[in-house]
């Protein structure tokens, strides 16, 4: 007599399938499924078929295990060709693991950016990953170890453009009940038992000498994870219209009216929340909330990507800058030229400020330097920096000014605040009229 397992994962198969509609993934759609060869991921290609899906499967052999890695590759081609689904296979090379990052790391970046290659080569809704709720758990109380705060109560993510975990809910135990019953293959990976890595460590060790104190603690982080990812989702779409409140366009940068966030209990905690892209740190948070506090104007503060100054009781910010060089031109200026942000065309035109230059053989064009100054004929010397400060231009684009100079470097203009040839009242039909505006 043939001996049929009893059933014991708990309609397992309508919990997934629950799970697809909140997806919005229906029956006949394309899915491609990532598959390691172990418990989980078979399951859940075994699942995704049941549930009426069209299904293609990838498979990332990094060749780290040896023969284990080949043994892995050879059962999911068996399985793929025995169900009749493609399988996108990608094998790595010698040098894939050439690069510093941790053998871990560099796996999960090969993995992801391969099947993302797929994703957009193949005409799928969704890319499906095997990760289940024990492994929520896991993630959670790892990074509460590391102290990673409210972002990493998280956990894994259950869904993430188009990548979608649909066992999200569903443990460990369930889903190897669920293969047992339906005789399913798949092989265990060893090195999954050593504590060698971080995660196994908590998998083999710290959760499960947990768990016989405090019975249901997996369960209960899981459950947890879930309820402030949805928390967290609700924040950042209240935080993005919020910000959109108050951030305007400002010519080349943006600026911020921080009034709002000065009210906050926190500011240098929701700042930091506000604007990740700054990457500016805590610290740094915390001076520039201090600056806003006390009014100290121009304070500036340098993320990877992003600038950001205090000016004004504002907050303006831009992409990093990259220092403009000094255009030089020997054979007169063209027609038509740009510094930075600024535009030149030559003559006179209608509705846009004017200059005159004096026809110099060489000019040069440069941005201000300190202690710079205006000589008018008379005598009479002016700082260039406080001129411009004086007319509320702000520092950034004060500091990125056109100053056209000769060949020895004395000014002869800087549009809009001084003209050599007006200075002197020349009337020399030989001068250079040219038009500006500011982009």
């Amino acid at each position: 007599m043939h001996y049929v397992p009893m059933r014991k994962d708990f309609g397992l198969e309508q919990i997934f399938r629950r799970n697809l509609q909140r997806f919005n993934i229906a029956a006949g759609d394309n899915v491609l499924i990532a598959i390691s060869g172990g418990l989980d991921s078979m399951s859940l290609l075994k699942l995704a078929l049941e549930a009426g899906l069209h299904v293609s499967a990838f498979h990332y052999n990094y060749g780290l295990r040896g023969h284990d890695s080949l043994l892995d590759q050879i059962l999911i081609e068996k399985e793929c060709k025995k169900l009749q689904i493609p399988l996108f296979l990608k094998v790595a090379s010698d040098h894939d693991f050439s690069a510093h990052a941790g053998i871990q790391v560099r796996a999960r970046e090969l993995r992801y950016n391969a099947l993302e290659d797929c994703f957009i080569k193949g005409s799928f809704k969704a890319v499906f990953t095997a990760h289940h709720a024990d492994d929520i758990a896991e993630t959670v109380l790892m990074n509460l170890s590391r102290g990673t705060g409210i972002s990493g109560l998280k956990g894994i993510p259950v869904s993430r453009s188009y990548i979608i975990r649909p066992l999200f809910n569903i443990n460990k135990k369930a889903i190897l009940n669920y293969a047992q019953w339906r005789g399913l293959a798949w092989r265990e990976d060893q090195s999954n038992r050593s504590d060698k890595y971080t995660r196994n460590l908590f998998r083999n060790t710290v959760l499960p000498e947990l768990e016989k104190s405090v019975p249901g603690l997996k369960s209960g982080l899981s459950k947890s994870a879930l309820q402030v990812s949805s928390e967290w989702e609700n924040f950042h779409f209240l935080i993005e219209k919020w910000r959109l409140s108050f951030v305007h366009e400002c010519g080349p940068f943006q600026l911020y009216d921080p009034s709002e966030l000065l009210a906050a209990p926190h500011p240098d905690a929701m700042g930091l929340r506000l604007f990740p892209e700054w990457n500016l740190s805590g610290v740094q948070w915390k001076d520039l909330i201090k600056a806003l506090r006390v009014g100290r104007s121009g304070a500036c503060f340098s993320g990877k990507y992003h600038d950001v100054m205090v000016y004004k009781s504002l907050i303006f910010y831009r992409a990093k800058s990259v220092s403009l060089p000094t255009n030089v031109f020997k054979n007169g200026l063209p027609d038509f030229f740009s510094f930075g942000n600024f535009s030149f065309m030559r003559g006179k035109k209608a509705g846009m400020p004017s200059f005159s230059l004096p026809n110099a053989a060489v000019i040069n064009i440069k941005t201000p330097v300190q202690g710079q100054k205006l000589i008018f004929p008379d005598g009479v010397e002016k700082s260039l920096l406080k001129t411009l400060h004086k007319e509320a231009i702000h520092p950034w684009i004060r500091a990125a000014w056109p100053v056209f100079c000769d060949e020895q470097n004395a000014i002869l203009a800087v549009p809009g605040f001084f003209s050599l040839t007006k200075s002197l009242q020349s009337e020399n039909e030989n001068d250079q009229v040219f038009s500006w505006f500011f982009s």
